[in-house]
């Protein structure tokens, strides 16, 4: 595609262009806090820092909204009935993946968390939404779906002995991606009420409320306080980035896209995260995570609508004349 063909695109295809541009920045932000959440809780517990998270995100989200009354443009009050959606953006991918994903951490490889969750998560959201919103994929998707999740697998090249521990720990990544998955459906039916900034500041409140009493319990408020200049700068960057950018970019992308093409970008995080992490952290990148990503990324191209290839039709053979009745 050319820059005049790009600039002259249509209504719906500069939608979709957009759309794809917020879900990839998404992407890169989500994989950005692995590494602020890595240095982050060296010196912080791991709730404190959540509920950190997550009480700052809010109080931006509500200061931008107070300052743009128009980015909340078609939103609603939010009333008694909402509250079960609230909870439930709170839950799927704020407080409960956090609670889910700390504690998994702790029984299994970070490379178990990089392969289950982004693997599943777009298959939870897609399976609901064909059921609930009828929002079938076409095949083409699957298979995009199925290539992205190979590649992922090259990314994160997991090993390691099987134990016991590490199986409880998976089953939570399990449960980290059915939530994280849920949540694209969830916040898909909350816009219907609700601005993307008004369902991004609602899920980081209701998360910082439910993460408060688990950081009191872990004692790490006081850790929090006497934090040094380091893990404030992770921890703004997990609410500012992570979590304020992030969701609302999330939100108003898969306005744009629909739940099943939004959710493959999931599988992107990882990808994302191993190339910060190389970049930041100096962590080491075998060559097969760099085929990993290209796969990926051929894998969401299929989703987006991409074409795969034919393949030849069989050789018709022309029919043989049919012999004259009268021989000259």
């Amino acid at each position: 595609m050319g820059i005049t063909s790009f600039i002259n695109l249509s209504p719906d295809g500069a939608r979709r262009a957009t759309g794809l541009a917020m879900l990839t920045a998404t992407a890169f932000f989500f994989g950005g806090a692995m590494v602020a959440g890595k240095v982050a809780v060296a010196e912080v517990p791991p709730f404190t820092v959540a509920a950190a998270r997550f009480a700052i995100a809010a109080v931006l989200l509500f200061a931008l909204r107070l300052a743009w009354p128009s980015l909340d443009r078609g939103s609603t009050r939010p009333g008694v009935r909402d509250l079960p959606i609230i909870a439930a953006l709170a839950l799927s991918a704020s407080a409960g993946y956090n609670i889910l994903f700390l504690n998994g951490l702790r029984l299994s490889p970070a490379t178990d968390a990089s392969m289950i969750i982004p693997g599943l998560a777009p298959i939870v959201s897609t399976v609901l939404a064909a059921i609930v919103l009828h929002d079938r994929p076409s095949r083409t998707a699957l298979v995009g779906l199925a290539v992205a999740a190979v590649g992922v697998l090259l990314v994160v090249d997991p090993s390691g002995s099987i134990a016991a521990d590490r199986l409880a720990g998976d089953a939570l990544f399990v449960g980290c991606a059915i939530l994280f998955g849920s949540y694209f459906l969830i916040s898909r039916v909350a816009g219907t009420r609700f601005s993307p900034i008004s369902v991004s500041l609602y899920g980081a409140t209701g998360a910082a409320l439910m993460l408060l009493p688990l950081a009191i319990a872990e004692g790490g408020l006081s850790k929090l306080v006497d934090a040094g200049p380091q893990t404030w700068l992770a921890i703004g960057q997990l609410s500012i980035l992570a979590t304020v950018a992030a969701f609302v970019l999330l939100n108003e992308g898969m306005r744009r896209l629909g739940v099943s093409r939004s959710a493959a970008f999931a599988l992107m995080i990882p990808v994302f995260g191993m190339l910060q992490a190389t970049l930041v952290l100096g962590e080491h990148v075998a060559a097969t995570a760099l085929i990993g990503a290209t796969v990926v990324l051929v894998g969401i191209w299929l989703v987006q609508g991409g074409r795969l290839p034919t393949l030849p039709s069989r050789v018709r053979f022309a029919p043989r004349p049919r012999a004259s009745a009268n021989p000259a």
